[in-house]
């Protein structure tokens, strides 16, 4: 009970002395200048800083031209031969027994998906991502001005995540490649799409 008592006086002597300090520190002169100060300064115009670093005016006009929206979509029989793909072949399922179009209900569930890509060269071909059409048989390409394009695939690798596809177009603004190696960490990047 002893402990007690003790800890209960040091409790209340240390928040007398906490109220002390706070109503001595209320009428100090110092106080009250340094809060009319802060006063002064929250009741002024806000300070607007200097805009810093490089102006993406240009790099952003010609790069929302060479940028396209990508629609990507596989048809019925695409679907099929993709998901007999990632079948077990050990394992027997239901459309071995009585085909994929039993009571005219597809098992299969079609793929879409869309992304943007963009023009490396002027004569229509495009980069963009494996997984924006990697699964598609037919993809259409819809350029800054509004057109659409059919496009074909010319490659794709999963491992990168990279494809290459190609619109029947001529002079389609495309972007200049730069040498990645001379880049440097820190350095301002404009990143443009088109989903």
């Amino acid at each position: 009970m002893k402990p007690f008592f003790s800890y209960m006086l040091a409790g209340l002597v240390g928040g007398l002395a906490s109220v002390a300090i706070t109503q001595w520190n209320k009428n100090d002169d110092v106080n009250l200048a340094l809060q009319q100060q802060a006063r002064l300064v929250s009741q002024s115009a806000p300070v607007r800083a200097a805009v810093t670093g490089p102006d993406f005016v240009n790099a952003a006009k010609v790069a929302t031209a060479a940028v396209v929206h990508i629609y990507a979509e596989e048809s019925e029989e695409q679907a099929i031969a993709n998901s007999r793909k990632k079948r077990n072949p050990y394992v027997l399922d239901f459309d071995d027994f009585f085909g994929s179009d039993f009571f005219n209900r597809n098992y299969y569930r079609r793929q879409n998906g869309s992304g943007s890509g963009v023009v490396y060269t002027k004569d229509g071909y495009i980069i963009t991502n494996n997984h924006v059409v990697g699964f598609a048989d037919k993809i259409t390409v819809t350029t800054s001005d509004g057109k659409k394009y059919q496009a074909k695939k010319i490659g794709t690798d999963p491992l990168t995540d990279l494809a290459v596809i190609k619109i029947e177009a001529n002079n389609l603004q495309n972007v200049t490649m730069a040498n990645s190696d001379a880049l440097k960490i820190g350095e301002w990047v404009l990143a443009v799409g088109n989903p």
